[in-house]
């Protein structure tokens, strides 16, 4: 059984699939029952063990397609469990597919030159779902962190804005730190706001009067 696992995956780095790294799989593969991990591989043995089941009841139907409930398996376990549990049951599945469901039966031997190619198409497929899931988390995770960052970078511009700020009586200037900015200039450098310029109607009243004024 040992033997067929090795030529299994000896076949998937011969043909260029690429493996998760080392250091992924060594921490992917850390049990705690109560956590969201350990009930990630419990899911990766009983998908397997459902699996193993149905192909058992529908073997005359599936002939051709017998790993075709161990995909599915891997599928779930890799879906709800992450890299580990995702391996595991690609393991597993590799397993009960060789020992249960390939001649010479209950041996770890594979005869059959189609089983073979069966088993490595399946180990293909098993790892490119890993893979791919495991990319696919790790780009949530990046997300996630970005949006956090956003988060934090407004709730900072939030604070400053409730923030008690010293301003000059006369010249209407904000004091941040040593040093007194215009309002344009704060909101500049602290909001990335940029102003226009206009004038209200109390402003152009005022102004019209002073111009009449003068005439």
């Amino acid at each position: 059984m040992m033997d067929t696992l090795r030529r299994t995956f000896g076949q998937l780095h011969r043909i260029g699939v690429a493996l998760p790294s080392a250091s992924n799989v060594t921490a992917s593969f850390q049990w705690n029952p109560g956590s969201i991990t350990g009930k990630g591989y419990l899911i990766a043995i009983l998908s397997v063990a459902v699996a193993s089941g149905v192909t058992s009841l529908l073997q005359t139907y599936l002939r051709s397609t017998l790993s075709l409930p161990f995909v599915l398996a891997v599928v779930l376990s890799a879906l709800f469990g992450g890299l580990g549990p995702g391996l595991v049951s690609s393991i597993l599945s590799v397993l009960v597919i060789t020992w249960h469901f390939t001649r010479p039966l209950y041996s770890s031997q594979v005869e059959s030159v189609s089983d073979t190619i069966e088993l490595v198409v399946f180990g293909v497929v098993a790892i490119s779902i890993n893979a791919l899931n495991e990319a696919r988390r790790h780009s949530e995770e990046a997300r996630r962190q970005v949006l956090q960052q956003r988060l934090d970078a407004t709730e900072a511009e939030a604070h400053i804005l409730r923030g008690l700020l010293s301003m000059c009586a006369w010249c209407k200037r904000i004091q941040d730190e040593d040093r007194w900015l215009a309002i344009e200039a704060y909101a500049r450098e602290h909001l990335n706001t940029e102003f226009s310029h206009g004038i209200c109607p109390d402003c152009l009243r005022k102004v019209e009067s002073s111009q009449l004024l003068k005439l």
